[in-house]
């Protein structure tokens, strides 16, 4: 009996240990987590660096930027603008005033150039270029 109260003994002390050893550890993970909180908090996403399109209104004058603008920011985020139809339908979705007007007609009749980039990036150079 008596070997069988000091292996008892024996059990209950490493059962303590193991108890304040799990207490000290669930006490560093607190803190670890605490701590990665504030590292993340300080962690700021960096900014796009291209720069969404302003809005083409026809001034002939900015339609270069506005194309430089709106093909960097299609480039940048490739996987969004995979077809041609999406690329047309991103810069009709920038078009205002004069330029939005010019592009009803096309969309009013299904135009197969909605669906072709090049296309419609010309026939917009053709409406509002310099030499438009």
């Amino acid at each position: 009996m008596d070997a069988l109260a000091v292996m008892m003994q024996d059990l209950l002390s490493q059962n303590h240990a193991l108890r304040r050893e799990n207490n000290e550890l669930m006490d560093q993970v607190r803190r670890l987590l605490c701590e990665k909180a504030n590292l993340l908090a300080q962690v700021r996403p960096p900014a796009c660096p291209v720069a969404f399109p302003e809005t083409f209104k026809g001034d002939s004058a900015r339609l270069p930027e506005f194309l430089i603008q709106a093909a960097s920011y299609m480039r940048f985020f490739e996987a969004r603008f995979s077809n041609d139809t999406l690329k047309v339908a991103f810069l009709i979705s920038r078009l205002s005033g004069a330029a939005e007007e010019w592009v009803v007609p096309y969309i009013e009749r299904e135009s197969p150039i909605l669906a072709h980039y090049e296309g419609f990036v010309d026939a917009l150079k053709r409406a509002f270029g310099r030499n438009g």
